[in-house]
């Protein structure tokens, strides 16, 4: 939301505001995550919050834009007047959520896959019970960068391949494609999932 006056009203009466907008448009997305935060933490400020928690992405020196965007995002809530606990995380897994919920369904619909190269990056997803916790945790920390992995390092691939497993489902085959693009990925998700 870009309407200061709008985020202010709806900030009216609040002590803490969660900050959880990523936007994934393909065009000048980082630009706009930029122009959202900036308008968010100003309209904070005005409301008199004692505090932002931000969830981000986990890492250093993120390859992704995506990834890079939600640091920066970070860092644009911080540069204002109000206190930010940036939590940074990397898939966050529940029933219901965006993540597992595309994981289930690909999972369960194609025997066989055509996916980018980063389904065999290393990441920690962490389940949506714990995000929680640490989300309503983040309101009483000290300021600051906290990253907040799941324990185990994984990879999408890796993922699909135990849920087939927990399910029962045969082996699920992947090719790994190069030049599949985040924008042709998303081209490719919109058609075989819901």
């Amino acid at each position: 939301m870009a309407d200061e006056m709008a985020l202010q009203g709806a900030l009216a009466g609040c002590e803490t505001a969660f900050y959880l907008v990523h936007s994934l448009s393909a065009e000048n997305f980082r630009a706009r995550d930029h122009q959202l935060a900036m308008a968010f933490g100003r309209a904070a400020a005005v409301a008199g919050l004692r505090g932002i928690v931000y969830l981000g992405g986990l890492g250093h020196d993120p390859e992704s834009e995506h990834l890079v965007s939600r640091q920066e995002v970070g860092t644009a809530l911080a540069s204002g007047d109000v206190p930010v606990v940036e939590l940074r995380a990397a898939v966050v897994l529940g029933a219901g959520g965006i993540s597992f919920e595309m994981l289930r369904y690909l999972t369960e619909r194609l025997p066989f896959m055509v996916c980018p190269r980063w389904v065999r990056t290393a990441i920690q997803p962490i389940a949506l019970a714990d995000m929680i916790r640490y989300l309503i945790g983040a309101i009483d920390v000290e300021p600051g960068v906290y990253e907040v992995g799941g324990a185990e390092v994984t990879s999408y691939r890796e993922m699909i391949a135990a849920y087939a497993t927990a399910r029962g489902l045969r082996r699920r085959r992947i090719v790994d494609v190069s030049y599949l693009t985040p924008r042709l990925s998303s081209y490719w998700l919109d058609l075989v999932t819901r």
